[in-house]
């Protein structure tokens, strides 16, 4: 009810207002909750202007309480330190239309822009169209945290390298234990394909692109045309790459052969921000300077957490970031952790600012963590060979020549520390498969299997400057070994179960993330 809804409402603003930009996003996601988000003129100031220095004047609509033709929406004013709400209850459409024609005239005159201001005008506008006797409410913005600072704190989880050192002796060269995993094999238009089923996750074996699987389904009628909207080509993907390439070279405090972070280990000093863009509604991740992550990816991430920990054991993280990937890695490690296995949670973290933060979060951790500070080239070494059930890896290029590639030139160091059975999965910068590049990068590592699903990639939310909307990303799965051993049963399949088999390739459903998402506020 509500997606039909809102889309007949934003069609019916567009048509009204085609010249209009009106961001239509979702705000801490996955609320149901849509905004139309009207950014304010950029404050000037001297150097660079950073996402957080950008105001914000947001309608949002409440899908909880749409009922017929009416609902309740929010008025958020914000900045980086600041919240001012003002809560309306059950307007008509034609209400809620005529409020957003009256916002899109009153912001496209840039001196209405004026953030102070803001708190008298809007209510002045709004009382012209509608009564209420609602006043804003003011709160202050809290600082973004992996963790909820009041949870349970188990200081003796965050262990030392000795320990997992002596620990990892015991399990070392093991096959990892898999469950509810079995392979299926069908053809499309002649072709046989073989699909990994791992628990939810279903994965394209072989490398073979998603996209190619969905154009077979479509000729052969299982899906339609329209199922493919919004989906680009292996061939934009590839331009897309050199794009964002030149622009790494040419964004941030430092530029193109300068971008040297190793160098006087500029990378390990420099200051790490964790900031509010209020033009979106999202945290998001600086380090010198450079963007290094950001909560859109909070789906996309979480799901790289949880299909590295799907086998429990050792699973090893090159990179902390905001945390969003190390959550989803403790909540899948802590199910396993309950059915009696024995997991540990590795971190490979280079940052010294993000090292500290690493630290207080793991300290609420239930599964134990070890924080390893330093260089993943450096400190990689000091994990035993054999005796990993799983790895993410997700670095930060610190030179040009490693960007789209960062994470690909883990591999060989990773492949070496899986135990027979074990998987990686990573940041391949690729929509349906790996690059010819980032497989051979994986063969050279010794990997032979390569399986691939395909996830959004903040498709309902403003990616901001280095991705365009509605992107969506691969989620590798490289395995040690082949999947198919004796206790994975090979399953022919007919044609009346091929089209849900597929459609599991491409996660859209914004409902299967919730699980991981938690507020980090």
């Amino acid at each position: 009810m509500y997606t039909a809804w809102s889309d007949h409402f934003i069609v019916a603003v567009s048509k009204r207002y085609p010249k209009l930009t009106i961001l239509e996003d979702r705000r801490k996601y996955p609320d149901k909750r849509m905004f139309f988000t009207f950014p304010l003129d950029k404050i000037k100031r001297k150097g660079t202007i950073k996402k957080k220095d950008i105001p914000a004047l947001c309608v949002g609509l409440d899908a909880s309480k749409i009922i017929e033709d009416r609902a309740d929406i929010l008025i958020i004013i914000e900045d980086d330190k600041e919240t001012l709400t003002l809560p309306l209850n059950n307007l008509t459409e034609f209400e809620i239309m005529l409020i957003i024609e009256k916002f899109a005239k009153f912001m496209n005159n840039p001196k209405n822009h004026i953030y102070s201001e803001l708190k008298r005008n809007v209510p002045n506008l709004l009382r012209k169209i509608i009564k209420f006797k609602t006043k804003f409410v003011r709160t202050s913005l809290p600082k973004y945290l992996p963790y909820d600072p009041k949870s349970k704190i188990y200081k003796k989880n965050l262990k030392s390298l000795d320990w997992f050192v002596k620990k990892s002796k015991l399990i070392q060269n093991k096959k990892v234990y898999k469950r509810d995993e079995k392979l299926l094999r069908f053809k499309l238009k002649g072709e046989t394909f073989e699909f990994l089923k791992s628990g939810e996750m279903y994965f394209i074996m072989n490398n073979v692109p998603t996209i190619k699987i969905m154009d077979l389904a479509i000729k052969e009628g299982i899906l339609l045309k329209k199922d493919k909207q919004g989906f680009i080509s292996m061939e934009k993907e590839v331009e897309m790459v050199h794009e964002t390439t030149e622009q790494f070279s040419k964004r941030g405090l430092k530029k193109g052969k300068q971008k040297d972070y190793r160098k006087n280990n500029y990378w390990r000093n420099a200051k790490a921000y964790f900031e509010y863009d209020p033009s979106r509604g999202l945290y998001y991740q600086e380090v010198g300077g450079e963007p290094v992550m950001d909560e859109f990816e909070r789906e996309f991430i979480s799901l790289l957490g949880q299909s590295s920990a799907r086998y429990g054991g050792i699973v090893l993280e090159v990179g902390f970031g905001m945390g969003i990937s190390a959550n989803a890695i403790q909540k899948e490690l802590y199910k396993h952790q309950k059915k009696g296995d024995k997991c540990a949670h590795v971190i490979l973290e280079l940052n010294k600012d993000v090292v500290k933060v690493a630290k207080k979060w793991a300290l609420r951790q239930k599964v134990p963590v070890v924080i390893l500070s330093g260089d993943w080239k450096d400190t990689i070494k000091k994990v035993p060979s054999n005796i990993l059930a799983g790895a993410l890896a997700d670095p930060y290029p610190l030179d040009v020549s490693e960007k789209h590639e960062d994470a690909a030139r883990t591999l060989t160091e990773l492949y070496t520390r899986l135990r027979p059975g074990g998987i990686v999965t990573y940041y391949s910068d690729s929509q349906y498969a790996l690059s010819k590049r980032h497989l051979a990068l994986a063969k050279l590592a010794g990997f032979k299997y390569v399986g691939n699903l395909t996830s959004s990639f903040g498709k309902h939310l403003n990616t901001g400057e280095y991705y365009k909307q509605g992107l969506r990303m691969t989620i590798p799965s490289l395995y040690k070994d082949a999947p198919n051993s004796d206790k994975i049963k090979t399953v022919i399949l007919d044609s009346k179960e091929k089209k849900k088999i597929i459609q599991k390739l491409f996660i859209e459903n914004p409902a299967y993330f919730r699980d991981f998402y938690s507020s980090n506020i």
